[in-house]
C-alpha cells in the first residue's frame, strides 16, 4: 500500500511562508511577554531594594552608635567593677549600661519570598545577604547584652551586697564586657561590608556626636579623650 503526502493546496513555498509568518508572530509575542516580565521584574527589584536600604540604614545608624559609644558601655562597666568591689557605693545608681537596638531582617525575608532577591546581580545579592546575616547575627549578641544588663538591678534593689551577689554581678559585668568588645568588632566589619551599597548617613553626626560624651550610673558626665 502506498501512501501518499498531503499537499499544501498552494504549493509548498506559500506552505513555508505562512509557517514562518507564524512562528515570527510567536517569537515577537514571547518576545513582548519576555519585556513586560522583565520590566515588571525590574520594578520589584527596585521597591524591594529601597526597602532593603532603609532598614540598612537603620542598621548603620547601630553600627556606627557602637562603635562611637563602646568606650563609654566600657567606662560604665568599670565603674559597676568598682561597686562590686566596694570601693563605691552602691546605692541610686543607672543600671543603664549599653543601647538596644533592633537590627532588622524582615525586610530581606520579604524580598526573598517574593523573588526579587533571586533576579538581583549576583554581587549585589551577596551584598545584601551578607550584611542582613551579621545583621541577625549582631542583634541577637544585642539582645543577650541587654538581658545580661537585667542582673545589675540586684544594685538597684540591695545597697549592701552579699558575696554571693558580688560574684554574681562580677560574672554579669564580665559578659557584659565580652559583648561589647564584640558588638564594637563586628560594627565595624559590618560597616566595611555596607560600603559598595552607599548607604545614606543623613542626620547621623548630630547624634553621633553626643557619643562623646559618658553619663557614668552616678550621674557624673565624662568626655571621651579627658585627662
Amino acid at each position: 500500500m502506498r501512501f501518499r503526502i498531503p499537499q499544501p493546496i498552494h504549493g509548498w513555498r506559500q506552505f513555508a511562508g505562512e509557517v514562518g509568518i507564524i512562528v515570527v508572530g510567536v517569537l515577537i509575542a514571547l518576545g513582548a511577554q519576555q519585556i513586560v516580565e522583565d520590566r515588571s521584574w525590574a520594578g520589584q527589584i527596585k521597591e524591594a531594594r529601597t526597602s532593603l536600604d532603609a532598614q540598612l540604614i537603620d542598621s548603620k545608624y547601630a553600627a556606627m552608635e557602637r562603635v562611637a559609644s563602646a568606650w563609654c558601655v566600657e567606662r560604665r562597666l568599670d565603674f559597676f567593677d568598682e561597686v562590686v568591689a566596694g570601693r563605691r557605693p552602691a546605692a541610686g545608681l543607672d543600671t543603664k549600661v549599653s543601647p538596644l537596638r533592633l537590627w532588622g531582617t524582615s525586610a530581606w525575608d520579604a524580598a526573598t519570598a517574593s523573588g526579587a532577591v533571586a533576579r538581583m546581580p549576583a554581587a549585589l545579592r551577596n551584598d545584601y545577604a551578607g550584611l542582613f546575616s551579621f545583621s541577625e547575627a549582631l542583634n541577637e549578641i544585642n539582645s543577650n547584652e541587654f538581658s545580661e544588663s537585667g542582673g545589675l538591678g540586684t544594685l538597684e534593689r540591695h545597697g549592701n551586697l552579699t558575696d554571693v551577689s558580688r560574684d554574681r554581678l562580677a560574672e554579669t559585668i564580665a559578659r557584659m564586657r565580652t559583648s561589647n568588645r564584640i558588638l564594637k568588632l563586628g560594627a565595624q566589619q559590618w560597616l566595611e561590608g555596607a560600603k559598595p551599597l552607599n548607604l545614606s548617613e543623613e542626620g547621623f553626626a548630630e547624634d553621633l556626636a553626643k557619643a562623646k560624651q559618658c553619663k557614668l550610673p552616678d550621674g557624673t558626665v565624662i568626655t571621651k579623650g579627658a585627662a
